[in-house]
């Protein structure tokens, strides 16, 4: 995906981070068109850890 959809900000990883709703991700998460937290560039940059 494009940069402009993951913007390199802390502001941005919260925006998704608070748009993840646990029950909807749980439930279909492995599905082609699942609900995904789109956070991996944010982990994988360290702007957002794990924990």
């Amino acid at each position: 995906m494009p940069l402009e959809h993951f913007p390199p900000t802390l502001a941005a990883a919260r925006a998704r981070i608070a748009a993840v709703r646990p029950s909807e991700y749980a439930r279909s998460r492995n599905a082609l068109d699942g609900a995904v937290t789109r956070l991996s560039p944010y982990i994988t940059h360290g702007l957002v850890s794990l924990p």
